[in-house]
Order: structure tokens, then C-alpha cells, then sequence
């Protein structure tokens, strides 16, 4: 699976499988992994004590741990958002296993940052409007609006040049500066 890092480890810790995915996101080949303690590989220092806690819990309860969003690092040191899930796996005949599965989440905090930036520049003094590739205008902000003289509901769906050259608030010179 290309797109989620999977690691298998035993009840000590030893990390026994290392996928490509996980190569990708820790940034350690699988040989550097194997056989390496995977709290130390990929826990933060803070975080190891429970850690250690959460997987002796797994191997002595025999399930895994509830799935979330948690902050690891890679090989560098550098934080690496994930949602990580586990599995407790006993199969018969051999020692119990916990595999631990992770999506990156650095995209989606990465858009979430710029998202929240966006909304606080929209919100600027100057007047903003976004429209789509024909001109018709998908969204406003307050300072848009109060130059033009409509709301955003009434704005929204129109075309732009039917709202900068119909409104009555200002004459030609300005209607033609805000078409500039």
C-alpha cells in the first residue's frame, strides 16, 4: 500500500517489518529499521515512556490502541504529522504482533495553514472578490461589499461586471478605476 506506512514489531519493541511507505515517510531504508526498537526510531523522546506504556498494554490486552492523529518524527529529528491506526495480530503457532499503519497528514496540515491564512486576507480593508473562470462571482468579502453597495448574497452568482457597473454608489471615474 503506497500510501501508508506500515511497521510490524514484537512485544519488546524490535521492529520486524518496514515498508516502502514507511521508508518514504521516516525517512530510514528498511534495512536501517529492522531489528531496531521502533519507539526509538520514530518517537519523539517526550512521548516514549507512553509509548512503551501503550504497547505493553496492546500485547497484554490483546487488542490494539484507538486510531488518532499524533505527531512522530523521522530519521532527521523533523515532526511528521500522522493518523495512526494499530492491529494486534496473533496468528497460531507464533509470538504476537503489533503492526502499526500511519497516513502522512503533513499535506493537509500544510492546505489547513494556508486555508486559515487565506481567510484572515480575505477579511482584509481592501475589497476582495473570487470568480470563477467567467467572471461569475463565487465569493466576497465585507469590504467588497461595502464598496459596491450589495451583499454578498445578492453578489454571489452574478457576473463581476454586472455588479462594479451597476451599482449606484459611485460615479463612472471610480467604476471605471475599480474595472482597471
Amino acid at each position: 500500500i503506497p500510501g501508508v506506512a506500515i511497521r510490524g514489531c514484537r512485544p519488546d519493541g524490535t521492529t520486524h517489518f518496514w515498508n516502502t511507505a514507511s521508508e518514504h515517510l521516516y525517512g530510514y531504508k528498511a534495512e536501517e529499521a529492522l531489528g531496531r526498537n521502533l519507539v526509538d526510531l520514530i518517537v519523539p523522546t517526550v512521548l516514549h515512556e507512553t509509548a512503551r506504556r501503550d504497547m505493553q498494554q496492546m500485547f497484554e490486552n490483546h487488542q490494539a490502541s484507538p486510531a488518532g492523529e499524533l505527531s512522530l518524527m523521522n530519521k532527521e529529528g523533523s515532526p511528521v504529522p500522522v493518523f495512526s491506526s494499530n492491529a494486534y495480530v496473533q496468528l497460531p503457532g507464533r509470538k504476537a504482533e503489533i503492526f502499526c499503519f500511519d497516513i502522512d497528514l503533513s499535506e493537509r496540515q500544510q492546505a489547513d495553514a494556508e486555508l486559515r491564512i487565506a481567510a484572515t486576507a480575505f477579511e482584509a480593508q481592501e475589497g476582495i472578490v473570487v470568480s470563477d473562470p467567467r467572471l461569475l462571482i463565487l465569493r466576497v468579502n465585507k469590504a467588497f461589499t461595502d464598496i459596491v453597495g450589495y451583499t454578498g448574497a445578492e453578489a454571489i452568482g452574478q457576473p463581476l461586471a454586472l455588479v462594479l457597473f451597476s451599482s449606484d454608489r459611485h460615479d463612472a471615474d471610480f467604476l471605471a478605476a475599480m474595472n482597471e
